[in-house]
């Protein structure tokens, strides 16, 4: 037999270590490895553990194949009750967005209370400057005077401020829960019904906050307090009002405290009401503190003289270029039995509110000279 070199032998050894090689091959090996150290060493090495492949059962492998095809039924069933509420959902925006009533919600009434609650949010994580950002008053009040926009805000937010921190300053937001739903009022923008939020806020201390918020024309929201638990929470009603729409917080107050109908001597039940009257001037908050007080006695004093306001006309915020101060003027015609008169008074307003007149002129027109002199000091 040929002789067979070390590379023919190792080919054989796994063989001959299985059995599966003739005898001659064997012998071979054999009278090789006797006379090859090399060769000696690897054939007498112990051959390594070769792992078992284990062979499944088929019962459990069923049970794996049963487990995955139940599995993806599964998802097929959640994945069509998933479709069929997005389904119902859709169809229910829909119908309400056509029909507009509540109870049933409409994708403007789901947009809105998406768009709300960042803003509800300002307010009690105390973002005062973004609140006052995106009240309405800003764009609509404002306009075109970018002078005093700047100033207009400042104090806004400084109102919002010390309103707030005085309210719910020592608490804790708890939850925030807001419901948007059609209202009986129709918009600016034709016959499509508004949109009203209504957002209830509950505090750690057990206070609550309700507010009303509603998109004006110009896409952002005006704000009211509508409700809410605890004592002095006076100033943030009126805080929120104002700055919800300024000038008409401003002219609603002077206007209905300025004007009557007839002299108050002549009707009993006015006269009556007249301290009620003149005291809501002075828990409106748009008077200042320094002066409150003393117009809403004078004002008192000057209906119990039998005088008439058949007119009362606040002009629009005036910005001041030198001082940078916001200022309004008020314009009251007044009556008694000789004649009439008229007062312009300019008073200076600030985050506090309306300040006393700093320029006053009275007009006579054969009205006696107490009228002009009761005039010429009811808003000092």
């Amino acid at each position: 037999m040929k002789e067979l070199t070390c590379e023919m032998i190792r080919d054989l050894m796994p063989l001959c270590a299985e059995g599966l090689c003739s005898e001659e091959s064997r012998k071979a090996v054999e009278e090789h490895i006797a006379s090859c150290e090399a060769c000696r060493r690897l054939y007498e090495q112990p051959a390594e553990a070769v792992e078992a492949v284990p062979v499944p059962d088929e019962g459990t492998a069923m049970k794996k194949v049963s487990r995955k095809m139940k599995h993806s039924k599964i998802k097929v069933v959640l994945l069509s009750i998933a479709a069929g509420l997005l389904a119902l959902v859709l169809i229910v925006l829909s119908v309400g967005q056509v029909v507009k009533r509540d109870p049933i919600p409409s994708f403007e009434t789901v947009a809105q209370t998406i768009n709300v609650y960042p803003l509800v949010r300002m307010l009690t994580s105390k973002d005062y400057e973004g609140y006052v950002l995106h009240a309405a008053n800003v764009l609509t009040d404002s306009l075109n005077e970018a002078r005093y926009l700047q100033t207009e805000s400042a104090q806004d937010v400084q109102l919002l401020s010390e309103a707030y921190e005085a309210a719910y300053g020592d608490t804790t937001v708890k939850s925030i829960r807001i419901r948007s739903a059609y209202s009986d009022e129709l918009s600016l923008k034709g016959n499509s019904r508004v949109v009203i939020s209504h957002a209830v806020i509950h505090y750690a201390n057990g206070d609550m906050l309700d507010l009303e918020l509603e998109r004006d024309i110009d896409g952002l929201y005006r704000c009211e307090m509508t409700g809410s638990s605890g004592e002095g929470k006076e100033k943030l009603f009126n805080a929120l009002r104002f700055i919800a729409n300024h000038k008409l917080i401003i002219g609603s107050v002077v206007e209905v405290l300025m004007t009557a109908p007839t002299p108050y001597t002549e009707d009993p039940d006015l006269m009556e009401r007249l301290p009620g009257r003149c005291k809501f001037i002075t828990n409106s908050g748009r008077f200042s503190q320094d002066c409150a007080e003393q117009i809403a006695g004078q004002l008192q004093s000057f209906y119990e003289k039998g005088y008439t306001v058949p007119v009362c006309n606040l002009s629009e915020v005036q910005y001041d270029k030198e001082t940078h101060e916001l200022y309004y003027w008020i314009h009251v015609t007044a009556s008694d039995s000789e004649g009439t008169a008229m007062l312009c008074s300019k008073m200076p307003f600030t985050y506090e509110g309306l300040h006393p007149q700093t320029e006053v002129c009275v007009y006579r027109d054969g009205c006696g000279e107490e009228l002009a002199a009761d005039l010429e000091t009811l808003f000092q």
